[in-house]
């Protein structure tokens, strides 16, 4: 268990991330956008798993000069990380394991990208999202970077609204605007909490132990 000093230091350093996603998630360059090539946007990026990536999460795939912040590259999803959100998304009660190599990404896309994807299908398919990690704190902080892009996302709050949680994320569990709860299970850890009213979890994900 975190102490005082360490859940501090995790909070700060999340205050920092969240300055980051805001300022490189601005929508400057669709000031131009009508409300119809706006809808035709969300629903092209809705179907497309890759575009859906690359377009609300620059901060996760562009490469930046450390001097300038200009980009110098876009990294794009590998094939296997497409496939495997459309196995997701396409295959309801689906219990899986990815396996992919070290630095692949898993815990970005599987803990962040692949559950915002699904929150913002036109028709809602996450309703309540677990993540158990190998400590309580390190699943904890998973649920952070998903608040931190709800909350603080120019470009998803643009296109779907501020989803301002109930509560912190340093609480272990939190509810967005919209009603899709996350909670955070350590290894181990009796879970509370595991229905939401009439919602049971829709989307587990067992992170590293």
């Amino acid at each position: 268990m975190a102490t005082a000093a360490e859940k501090k230091q995790a909070y700060e350093q999340w205050k920092e991330h969240c300055k980051r996603v805001q300022s490189i998630t601005d929508t400057a360059l669709l000031a131009g956008e009508t409300p119809a090539q706006k809808d035709r946007r969300i629903l092209r990026l809705q179907g497309n798993y890759a575009a859906f990536c690359e377009y609300y999460f620059p901060h996760f795939l562009t490469l930046r000069d450390k001097t300038t912040g200009e980009v110098i590259r876009t990294i794009h999803n590998a094939p296997f990380h497409n496939a495997a959100a459309a196995k997701v998304k396409g295959t309801p009660n689906l219990k899986a394991v990815f396996m992919w190599p070290r630095g692949h990404a898993k815990s970005t896309h599987m803990d962040i990208f692949v559950p915002l994807w699904l929150m913002f299908q036109p028709k809602r398919l996450i309703n309540f999202m677990v993540v158990v990690g190998k400590s309580e704190d390190s699943a904890t902080r998973l649920l952070g970077d998903i608040q931190a892009e709800l909350e603080h996302n120019q470009r998803i709050i643009a296109d779907f609204g501020k989803q301002q949680g109930n509560a912190s994320w340093q609480d272990g569990e939190f509810k967005a605007a919209n009603g899709v709860k996350f909670l955070a299970c350590g290894r181990g850890q009796s879970p509370r909490g595991l229905r939401d009213r009439e919602a049971r979890p829709d989307y587990i994900v067992i992170d590293d132990l």
